[in-house]
């Protein structure tokens, strides 16, 4: 399945009928992996594919990058006390073993290294 995202969060709201601040919505992770995408389509070249993965069991990253490199992305909009590796990258890295993955957060900024890969937590702000 296709995953589909606003160009305008504005108009989703309203298609929505929700108008709350971020912090006071239910939806507030698929807000925030929208805006995501958002900043990674401008920022991509034009030819270039944002993908996501999945895998039969439901293991998913919310977005795959593709250039001369493999690129993992995954948005948790949470609070993270201590580093979690979500277990969708987990499984991307064990199948594809990329150099680097990020995963976004509510407010939460490390850098670590498993399996050799370079795993950067980046809170969403400074996307």
């Amino acid at each position: 399945m296709p995953k589909i995202y606003f160009n305008d969060t504005g108009l989703r709201n309203i298609i929505t009928r929700n108008l709350n601040t971020i912090e006071e919505r239910n939806d507030k992770g698929n807000i925030v992996e929208n805006v995501i995408f958002n900043e990674l389509f401008k920022t991509q070249e034009q030819l270039a594919e944002i993908k996501f993965w999945r895998t039969q069991s439901k293991a998913e990253v919310d977005f795959v990058l593709e250039d001369r490199e493999i690129l993992p992305i995954e948005v948790k909009y949470q609070s993270f006390k201590k580093i979690k590796v979500p277990s969708g990258v987990k499984n991307f890295i064990k199948t594809y073993k990329p150099k680097k993955a990020k995963v976004i957060t509510k407010d939460f900024s490390r850098n670590i290294k498993q399996a050799n890969t370079e795993i950067s937590f980046i809170p969403a702000w400074k996307i």
